[in-house]
């Protein structure tokens, strides 16, 4: 999962906000569909079962601490305005357990 910057929408989808996301999608589903699917990146902490604080947000290239919220899009990757590095094995990890507690995966 690699962590882009990209326009992210508002919820009542009044405007976009460019911000650092997640990409949670796996390489197939870009392949298939041209788009992937993506978690919002937040500096603004979040304390929800469903937000993670990076641990390791440094190393990622992020510009300070940051909370990865199950919040998610689908965009068109052209939409891409800027790819730093990618989100640490063990926040991954982490992330995928709150993006499951959201949807209710197994």
């Amino acid at each position: 999962m690699k962590s882009p910057y990209s326009p992210f929408p508002f919820t009542d989808l009044t405007a976009t906000k460019t911000r650092p996301v997640a990409v949670v999608s796996v390489e197939a589903f870009q392949q298939e569909t041209g788009d992937f699917t993506v978690a919002m990146i937040t500096s603004v902490p979040h304390t929800t079962p469903y937000d993670y604080e990076s641990k390791e947000w440094q190393a990622a290239h992020l510009l300070r601490p940051s909370w990865v919220r199950a919040k998610l899009a689908t965009l068109d990757p052209v939409l891409v305005r800027y790819r730093p590095d990618q989100l640490s094995a063990a926040d991954l990890a982490e992330v995928e357990k709150r993006i499951r507690l959201a949807l209710e995966l197994r």
